[in-house]
């Protein structure tokens, strides 16, 4: 027999938005030269975008699509990760913004409502990633050392999520 409180659905809950956009590619370009004195071939490589299905149909269709969907934005630290987010505005009657990042040439679905919020460079190596956050002052949690001897640190954002795409 299952826990009660196992059965309560737990919302996910938000901190701090990420500050100074460490995947912008002016911040991206300064941490690769930081680390590798160059940031030659660094350009945008994704869209951070959110959808608005108007139904279930079109839920659907976003569904199926080859993408990690959100119904939180992506850019804040997630404190406490849960089984929903309410975003305080959305009626529960209606489908919320869901947020993903995308492939910079991606066509969004026809008729549903798109919004695109940033041009970022996601990078494939994790230390890139700490040197943006680290020189846009975001926190990191996690700090380790890599097998190169740096110190690197596993950033508080979803954004991190989408590096092997």
């Amino acid at each position: 027999m299952g826990n009660q409180a196992d059965d309560q659905l737990q919302p996910t809950i938000l901190g701090y938005q990420l500050t100074n956009q460490p995947y912008s590619l002016q911040n991206m370009r300064e941490a690769y030269i930081n680390l590798y004195g160059s940031n030659n071939g660094i350009s945008e490589t994704n869209l951070y975008v959110r959808f608005k299905p108007a139904s279930p149909q079109q839920l659907s269709v976003l569904e199926d699509l080859d993408i990690d969907l959100y119904d939180y934005p992506l850019n804040y630290d997630v404190v406490q990760e849960g089984d929903y987010y309410d975003d305080g505005v959305t009626p529960a009657e209606e489908i919320s913004w869901l947020y993903a990042i995308v492939d910079i040439n991606v066509t969004p679905p026809a008729g549903i409502q798109y919004q695109e919020l940033e041009r970022i460079y996601v990078p494939t190596l994790a230390a890139v990633e700490n040197e943006a956050f680290r020189i846009t002052e975001n926190l990191v949690d996690d700090f380790s050392c890599s097998s190169s001897g740096m110190a690197t640190a596993t950033p508080k954002s979803e954004y991190s999520a989408e590096r092997s795409r």
